[in-house]
């Protein structure tokens, strides 16, 4: 009677060692599958943080909302972007730089040493600063109006004209710089540059 007893106590013990298993690996799973919900929940509110405007429709707000600011070279810029001067010694030339992030616009006054007319824009001539143009892809000689591509792979569209007035006549060149997706919110830029 004794081992029945002890056979039975064992049994007793087994059946509740396994109600004890599948309790505890229903509360792992209950844990599991709130440790899931925990991370999507997470993933979800850092996706909501993001900034949910791309650069460009960023850049788009912000020209529909800017003013103009008339610059003493007969040109405007507007006034969401960041006014700069930059001397080049190598040139030497003064760059009047407006820039919003990746695009700029700028103007230079270039003295005839520092230009040749036969090959001026070209590749071996700075367009704004450090900005270098790989190729041109567009010419209107009659209005001096150049566009292409620069060396960090942005567009560009420049208009020259000769500045006259003290000893020596200038090279004035108005430029814009833009990544290509901008290519649909540069129009006013363009049309500022084209009409100078």
């Amino acid at each position: 009677m004794k081992s029945h007893h002890y056979s039975i106590s064992c049994l007793w013990g087994a059946v509740g060692c396994f109600e004890i298993a599948r309790g505890l690996g229903r509360c792992l799973q209950q844990q599991a599958v709130f440790l899931v919900l925990l991370i999507l929940l997470g993933t979800t509110s850092a996706l909501a943080q993001q900034p949910k405007d791309t650069d460009e429709a960023q850049f788009a707000a912000a020209m529909t909302k800017t003013k103009w600011r008339e610059t003493p070279m007969k040109f405007a810029y507007p006034s969401c972007f960041a006014r700069e001067e930059l001397f080049d010694d190598n040139v030497p030339a003064y760059y009047y730089l407006y820039s919003w992030r990746q695009v700029v616009m700028g103007y230079v006054s270039l003295g005839v040493w520092a230009v040749d007319d036969v090959d001026y824009p070209g590749e071996k001539y700075p367009l704004l600063g450090s900005i270098n143009i790989k190729k041109i892809t567009y010419v209107h000689k009659g209005k001096c109006i150049y566009s292409g591509y620069t060396t960090d792979g942005r567009v560009f569209y420049m208009k020259c004209k000769p500045e006259t007035g003290g000893m020596v006549t200038h090279l004035g060149v108005l430029a814009l710089v833009y990544p290509k997706s901008f290519q649909p919110h540069v129009g006013l830029l363009i049309k500022q540059i084209s009409n100078w």
